[in-house]
């Protein structure tokens, strides 16, 4: 599970880093957590969970696995 967490919560800060053309890292944390996608802990929350899952269907996400076949 900490490694699932861990790659939502990189895919959630490049995510916002890209959609909003951010280059300061603080800056996409504190948008990360005002939209409650992290907790102050910069864990991931319910609602980050959900952006990262429903992504995956939306095609915004790519499996590696299927970068290579």
């Amino acid at each position: 599970m900490f490694m699932r967490n861990t790659t939502a919560r990189d895919w959630i800060l490049r995510y916002i880093e890209m959609r909003y053309d951010l280059n300061d890292p603080n800056e996409v944390l504190l948008i990360a957590q005002s939209a409650d996608y992290l907790d102050q802990n910069a864990n991931v929350t319910a609602t980050g969970k959900l952006l990262f899952e429903f992504s995956k269907f939306e095609g915004v996400y790519k499996n590696e696995q299927h970068q290579y076949a």
